[in-house]
């Protein structure tokens, strides 16, 4: 797990939901994914994936909670720089189908999603540039 100043990022909402805009506006330019499930998905990454990692990393912060208590996700996804989640989230957001959308529906989905689909590898091999600058911690 990260240091309490990398978690410090989490705290920083805006700067992970403008970059979650950004790639998804990048995305969608490119003509990537389905426009139906897209912007959906950003909004309820950007509603309750943010504040559900948030609160998580709080409970390990504040000793409430054992690692092993806190869902593996919010270890995957707190190590990484908010620009890295924003990246990835934003993909996931746009390739999204519009029935997968349907599942999507909580952060715990979600954040699943992200571990299960879109690993830090396939982002360096999709993006090298932006993954060298934001490796994991």
């Amino acid at each position: 797990m990260g240091t309490i100043e990398d978690r410090q990022l989490w705290r920083e909402r805006g700067q992970i939901e403008d970059g979650i805009r950004k790639y998804h506006e990048e995305f969608k330019a490119r003509g990537a994914g389905e426009s139906k499930a897209g912007l959906g998905l950003v909004f309820v990454a950007m509603k309750q994936i943010v504040p559900w990692i948030t609160t998580n990393v709080a409970l390990l912060e504040d000793g409430k909670a054992h690692p092993s208590q806190v869902p593996l996700s919010v270890h995957w996804l707190c190590e990484m720089q908010a620009e890295a989640v924003a990246y990835i989230t934003a993909k996931l957001c746009v390739s999204a189908s519009y029935n997968r959308a349907n599942v999507t529906r909580t952060a715990m989905n979600i954040a699943n999603l992200l571990e299960e689909n879109v690993r830090f590898e396939e982002l360096e091999q999709a993006e090298p540039a932006l993954a060298n600058s934001m490796a994991r911690r």
